[in-house]
């Protein structure tokens, strides 16, 4: 689903971090463009950070992303 294990705890730190920096979350360019690697793994890793609960996207909204966990837990 992700091209690499620690991009999704990568994202999951960089959005925190974009958050407080900024004070709203990022769209996925800027996220992609924060972490350096492409928007197609940006769009995986989010899918995944949503998929295992923690974060919360409006599909309708581009800087909708909502933290709803603080530290990766990777699924068993």
């Amino acid at each position: 689903m992700f091209n690499n294990k620690q991009n999704p705890a990568k994202i999951l730190n960089k959005l925190i971090q974009y958050k407080i920096e900024n004070r709203y979350p990022p769209t996925i360019r800027q996220l992609a463009d924060y972490c350096d690697i492409d928007t197609t793994s940006v769009r995986d890793d989010l899918n995944h950070l949503e998929h295992t609960g923690h974060i919360q996207r409006d599909p309708n909204l581009s800087s909708s992303i909502r933290i709803l966990k603080l530290n990766y837990d990777p699924p068993a």
